[in-house]
């Protein structure tokens, strides 16, 4: 039959495919981490927005095991430490608690404090560095013909004030990593 020599895409792939040499190691698990790290994130997504509550992580990240359950549980314990941060109060201390179920604590009064201490500090410094910007944006308004107590600069929309925020930030991120790494230590170790 003439057919015979005629292979099917099927079969020519199947070829190709066996003359490829092997996936290492490090390629497995950068699949492997592709697949189910997102598994992990998603858990965090949904208990952040309110979805799921503190005492469904565990067992929401649990239905994987060994490998994919270590993986999965990494993307959520990111997740939830990737959200404490000054920006968003209600997100932070709604993770914080997350990451203290999932080490199996109800609270940690050491890590609450130093969460409070670290905001309270930086909104002191956030107010002040406000006050005076907003100081300054004032006089280069009063300079321009435009003053009066209607005269309120937004300094969310000034440049100036944005960047220097951001320094205050970066002034902090030091201290609040040291948070989220020891939170991030204790909720990946406890199984």
């Amino acid at each position: 039959m003439e057919d015979e020599g005629i292979k099917s895409a099927l079969e020519l792939a199947m070829e190709r495919v066996s003359k490829l040499p092997g996936l290492s190691a490090e390629e497995i698990a950068r699949q492997r981490e592709k697949e189910f790290r997102p598994l992990g994130e998603a858990i965090g997504h949904r208990y952040l927005e309110g979805i799921l509550a503190a005492q469904e992580l565990a067992p929401e990240a649990g239905r994987h095991e060994g490998d994919a359950g270590r993986i999965v549980r990494r993307g959520l314990v990111d997740s939830l430490s990737g959200a404490i941060g000054p920006e968003n109060r209600a997100a932070a201390e709604r993770a914080l608690a997350g990451l203290l179920a999932l080490a199996g604590k109800d609270e940690d009064g050491e890590a609450a404090a130093e969460w409070a201490r670290l905001l309270g500090e930086y909104e002191e410094r956030r107010a002040a560095l406000a006050e005076e910007q907003a100081a300054g944006a004032r006089k280069r308004l009063a300079k321009l013909g435009i003053s009066g107590s209607a005269v309120v600069p937004v300094m969310e929309r000034d440049e100036e004030y944005r960047r220097a925020l951001e320094g205050v930030r970066r002034e902090f991120e030091p201290a609040l990593e040291r948070l989220r790494s020891r939170l991030r230590r204790e909720a990946e170790g406890a199984r």
